[in-house]
């Protein structure tokens, strides 16, 4: 998991040309998590390691699911720098899910 996860924080830094874009093109980003998200995040504090590494591996599973159907749409938007940015990032996404679903099976 340890693994997984230092590769998904160092594979994150490409997302940081995502902020420069935003601001390009004037897009406000949420400042803080949603209360929902915070409160789900204070629940995960109180599980075993156990339950902790199955729930969270569930969680990049459906997230990174997520984001790879929405950078697969974002890949075919008209604006070429929204287009652009969503094909570069993709593989590196899809490999992510890729892992996460490896690890999900590994854990069951």
């Amino acid at each position: 998991m340890s693994q997984y996860e230092s590769r998904s924080i160092y594979a994150t830094s490409p997302i940081l040309k995502a902020f420069k874009l935003s601001a390009k093109k004037s897009v406000t980003l949420p400042a803080a998590l949603p209360a929902m998200e915070q409160g789900h995040l204070d629940e995960m504090k109180k599980m075993s390691a156990a339950d902790f590494d199955k729930h969270y591996i569930g969680m990049m599973v459906t997230d990174h699911g997520k984001t790879v159907d929405l950078f697969k749409a974002g890949s075919k938007n008209t604006d070429t720098d929204v287009s652009g940015f969503a094909m570069k990032t993709l593989p590196t996404i899809e490999g992510h899910y890729k892992k996460a679903t490896e690890i999900q099976s590994s854990l069951k």
